[in-house]
């Protein structure tokens, strides 16, 4: 008797089978609108480009990633602002670090002690979290509770630890450990209430939803309560939509050999 494939795998596998379907969509766009901004090129035609790039290295098209690491190391050796544009100075930070290892984050660390500008910071506050490395993971959580990170900084470390797969349920630990004081160091800052949505709004299952409603049932939310609200109205919908979709889309990609 052949044993069902556990969820897991079976996820594991429609996650390959939709960056393989990205790769193949854009990386070809990717080639036909270069790298380089033209003078004429007009502001649709500039956003696609970014979003070819952007969709093809964060499913990890080889070509992409090369040209991501030789900017990264332009702009990080030898202090080459031109490598990067603006309009793909987030992406190639956050890829650089995604696909890369320690080195990667350091330079980032770097970058975020002494940013050239605001948008480089955040620009390497949303990169650090981005990495797929446990310890890195670790290291970024613990990195929260140092004075190096400004309360108004904060949102966007938990923005992007919430939307990284691998650290989601970290920051969600870390935000119920905390809670107490973040509310004392955010009173009547709006800034709280997206530390809470975005510390769980990236979760997608009925079990998540529960396990949130039960942690917050016994809290004071009136500081936070319609951002509290709005995250769990996105993991319903992130839930609703797996549970009519997910199917669909797995039988799609097996028909058009996306997966055995």
């Amino acid at each position: 008797m052949t044993s069902r494939p556990q969820p897991k795998r079976h996820e594991h596998r429609r996650r390959d089978a939709i960056s393989k379907l990205t790769r193949d969509t854009f990386a070809p766009l990717v080639e036909k609108l270069g790298w380089e901004v033209g003078a004429n090129d007009s502001s649709d035609k500039r956003e696609l480009r970014t979003l070819a790039i952007s969709a093809a290295a964060r499913c990890g098209d080889e070509s992409v990633l090369k040209e991501v690491q030789r900017r990264f190391a332009l702009f990080t050796d030898q202090n080459d602002q031109a490598a990067i544009p603006g309009d793909l100075l987030e992406l190639i930070f956050a890829n650089a670090v995604r696909y890369g290892g320690l080195d990667e984050y350091e330079r980032v660390l770097a970058i975020y002690r002494k940013p050239p500008s605001p948008q480089h910071k955040q620009a390497a506050m949303r990169a650090f979290c981005c990495t797929r490395d446990e310890k890195l993971i670790e290291r970024t959580i613990k990195f929260l509770s140092t004075e190096e990170v400004k309360s108004q900084d904060l949102m966007y470390f938990y923005g992007g630890l919430g939307q990284n797969r691998l650290s989601r349920r970290k920051i969600w630990e870390e935000l119920k450990a905390n809670l107490p004081a973040l509310v004392v160091r955010f009173k009547g800052n709006f800034s709280l209430g997206r530390l809470v949505q975005y510390s769980f709004s990236g979760f997608t299952t009925k079990k998540d939803e529960e396990s949130v409603v039960k942690f917050f049932e016994d809290k004071d939310t009136k500081d936070y309560q319609q951002p509290l609200l709005q995250g769990l109205d996105a993991v319903r919908a992130r839930t609703a939509w797996l549970k009519r979709d997910a199917d669909d889309v797995s039988g799609w990609l097996k028909e058009n050999g996306y997966t055995a």
